[in-house]
């Protein structure tokens, strides 16, 4: 199954962090590598290092595995996939679990 990625403006809105900053918090939430998630942004890899370090700023993380687990925890544990949920605020809590 291919990993879901939390709306950008979800990400942005509850860690208070800019739009480019959450694009690259989804990619890496969905398990994308912080080279592969320059690339698919289209920035140097230094340009989404240097934004990695600002999220850590933002968010009080000092390491990626820290911001994966806030980001679980929070908005991407609580997107349930309804695109909708970005016009509604962010409930930091985790989702009911469906059986696979």
């Amino acid at each position: 199954a291919r990993p879901v990625q939390a709306p950008s403006a979800l990400l942005q809105r509850a860690l208070g962090i800019t739009a480019g900053e959450a694009d690259l918090v989804g990619l890496l939430a969905a398990g994308i590598e912080l080279a592969a998630a320059a690339d698919r942004l289209s920035i140097p890899h230094e340009t989404a290092r240097s934004r990695l370090k600002s999220i850590f700023r933002k968010t009080g993380c000092r390491r990626q595995i820290d911001l994966m687990r806030l980001v679980i925890a929070g908005p991407a544990g609580a997107w349930s996939g309804d695109p909708d949920a970005v016009a509604r605020p962010a409930v930091l809590a985790f989702p009911a679990r469906r059986a696979q």
